[in-house]
C-alpha cells in the first residue's frame, strides 16, 4: 500500500514521507518542513552568520527568520514561544504582523513606509511611528478579520488564503487614525477626515508599493 504523501508546511509541494525526517512529537510522526526546505535553511543561516560575524555571537540579539535581521532580545521585538528553546518565536514581531495579511516579512512593511515617505496619509503631514507602532490597515469588505481576531480560525484560513489577504491592505497608518478609519462612519461628519479618507481608499498605497515590488 502506497504510503499517503505530506504537505511540507515551508515550500508548500506534498512530497513521499522519506523526504521527511522523523518527529514524535507530530501525528504523523514527521517533521513539518521537508529535508530540502530544512537544507536551505540551514545553508541560509550559515551565510548570515558569515555575513554578520561576531554580532551572531552577542547573546542580546537574536536573527529573525524571515527577515534576516538582528533584534534585541526583548518583548517589545519577539514574541512569546514555549516551545522555542530561548521561549520567543522564530521571526521577529515586526514580521509577525504582516503574515497575516499575507506578507513574506517586515521587508514588505517597510516598503510601505518608503513609499509613503514615511507620512500617515490620514494625518496632516505627520510621520508615522518607528517600526511596530505604525498599524496596518486593510479592507474589511475583502478580509473581514483583524489581526489577532477570534473569529479567525482554521476554515477562515481557507476562505480567505494569503494572496486575498495580502490584496486587502491598503497602507501604514498611524494608532490613532489606524482606530478611526475601523470605525469610519463615526468620523465621517468631519469634512477634512472625508476628504482624506476618500484620497486615501481610492489610491491605497499598499498596493502601489506591492505592485512596484513586483516590477
Amino acid at each position: 500500500m502506497k504510503s499517503a504523501q505530506i504537505k511540507c508546511s515551508k515550500c508548500k509541494i506534498e512530497k513521499n514521507p522519506d523526504d521527511f525526517s522523523w518527529d514524535k512529537r507530530h501525528k504523523n510522526g514527521h517533521q513539518s518542513w521537508c529535508r530540502e526546505c530544512f537544507k536551505k535553511d540551514k545553508l541560509r543561516r550559515k551565510a548570515s552568520m558569515r555575513f554578520l560575524g561576531n554580532k551572531m555571537y552577542d547573546r542580546t540579539l537574536k536573527l529573525c527568520s524571515k527577515c534576516n535581521k538582528l533584534w534585541p532580545r526583548t518583548y517589545e521585538n519577539w514574541s512569546k514561544n514555549s516551545a522555542c528553546p530561548d521561549r520567543l518565536m522564530s521571526y521577529c514581531k515586526h514580521c509577525g504582523s504582516g503574515l497575516f495579511y499575507g506578507l513574506t516579512s517586515c521587508i514588505e512593511r517597510e516598503e510601505f513606509r518608503k513609499f509613503q515617505n514615511n507620512k500617515c496619509p490620514m494625518c496632516e503631514g505627520l510621520d508615522l511611528p518607528k517600526n511596530g507602532l505604525a498599524r496596518l490597515d486593510h479592507d474589511y469588505a475583502i478580509f473581514p478579520c483583524g489581526a489577532g481576531s477570534i473569529h479567525y480560525d482554521k476554515y477562515d484560513r481557507i476562505k480567505y488564503p494569503p494572496e486575498l489577504r495580502r490584496s486587502s491592505l491598503r497602507g501604514l497608518l498611524c494608532n490613532k487614525h489606524n482606530g478611526e478609519v475601523a470605525a469610519v462612519d463615526k468620523y465621517f461628519h468631519d469634512e477634512g477626515f472625508r476628504m482624506r479618507y476618500d484620497a486615501y481608499v481610492a489610491n491605497p498605497p499598499a498596493q502601489q508599493a506591492l505592485a512596484q515590488l513586483v516590477n
